[in-house]
């Protein structure tokens, strides 16, 4: 009996805790993690621990919108070697806006996300370092909460020296895509000065709104360039970053296209663009965040219904377009399935993501600049 007892409760330990050893370089901790989520939003570090966790078993958890939940992650994690272990935990998504950390042996608490970044911080996820002693073990809970943007709990357990070897190339990726899209918005910004064309004019304000919409969906705005303020607006009116690029991209196609050519195709955009602002505003004001974007993709959808016409009448400038909107369109999706929280595709290896999504939007740029 005394058997049996010691082999279930050594089977019970390994079940719901992970042990950690200075060889491992990686884990997906969330494997090792049980969940509860809290539908009252009223849940605190004390009452917490009294609720039933249940065991997870997804790499990724994915909630959507869900400003009426917070998601609590329960783990314990073990060192049962001679020395001392240093691990990074990382929430591998920079958009949640509340992100709490909890060591509860330590009494200690962490709070980090997108509208809580902490000012030490120089990666583009919430970071949490951690020490075990020899032979020792730690509880440790992470709340975490978005009530604007969408809710995706990942988490990971590095190495010290691995996670910022995995950073820096990360955020190198993303630095060369921004010095690229940089480059091209200054060429064609001269061109545009120098011809006074508003071609050029409306492909230069695309991708620079493209820009600071990327450079918020990565994490690197609020990492590099705003304070927690600036962050808090941005994400309050976020629906205003997505809706520029998609303003300035139907301006850019109504002028290459030659869109006066088709009257009723230019008068129905024109009565479209003419509302757009106000409907933007109105679902704002309203606080309808969940469908906040939906009048950008409806636009994005009757552009391209335009340029398919104008392709099928022939006109050359359109057959470049829809290339061009083939790459740029399957990068805005990746961004949204994955913010959304729905499919995500490169979840296993992030900087396959970001450069399946960075070659995408360079392609369809290198191809729009061609029609010129």
């Amino acid at each position: 009996m005394f058997k049996v007892i010691f082999l279930l409760f050594f089977a019970v330990r390994l079940l719901f805790s992970l042990e950690v050893s200075h060889q491992e370089l990686f884990e997906n901790l969330l494997l090792h993690s049980k969940i509860y989520i809290d539908k009252t939003n009223s849940l605190t570090i004390d009452t917490i621990q009294t609720q039933y966790f249940k065991k997870n078993h997804q790499k990724t958890l994915t909630f959507g919108y869900s400003p009426n939940i917070t998601v609590w992650v329960e783990f314990k994690l073990e060192n049962s070697s001679d020395k001392k272990i240093e691990k990074i935990i990382e929430y591998a998504n920079p958009l949640t806006t509340n992100v709490t950390f909890f060591d509860t042996q330590s009494n200690k608490i962490f709070k980090d996300g997108l509208l809580h970044i902490n000012p030490n911080r120089e990666s583009i996820n919430p970071i949490f370092p951690i020490t075990l002693e020899p032979h020792s073990s730690k509880t440790f809970y992470i709340k975490a909460y978005s009530h604007i943007t969408t809710l995706i709990v990942s988490l990971n357990l590095w190495d010290k020296k691995s996670f910022y070897k995995h950073e820096i190339k990360h955020q190198f990726i993303l630095a060369m895509f921004f010095g690229a899209m940089a480059i091209i918005v200054l060429y064609n910004f001269l061109i545009y000065w120098g011809t006074k064309e508003l071609s050029y004019l409306y492909y230069v304000l695309f991708f620079l709104s493209i820009a600071i919409h990327h450079m918020l969906y990565r994490g690197l705005a609020g990492l590099y360039l705003l304070s927690p303020y600036e962050v808090a607006l941005s994400v309050e009116f976020s629906s205003f970053f997505v809706a520029l690029p998609a303003l300035f991209l139907a301006l850019f196609t109504q002028k290459i296209l030659e869109l006066k050519q088709y009257p009723k195709l230019n008068r129905l955009l024109n009565y479209y663009l003419a509302l757009f602002p106000l409907l933007i505003v109105l679902f704002q004001v309203m606080e309808l965040n969940r469908y906040k974007n939906l009048f950008s993709a409806i636009l994005i959808v009757f552009l391209f219904f335009i340029i398919v016409y104008s392709a099928k009448k022939r006109n050359r400038q359109a057959y470049f377009l829809i290339v061009g909107w083939f790459f740029s369109i399957m990068s805005g999706v990746l961004m949204y399935l994955s913010s959304a929280g729905i499919f995500d595709i490169f979840s296993l290896n992030k900087l396959k993501k970001d450069f399946c999504i960075i070659s995408s939007q360079v392609v369809s740029q290198i191809i729009f600049l061609y029609i010129f």
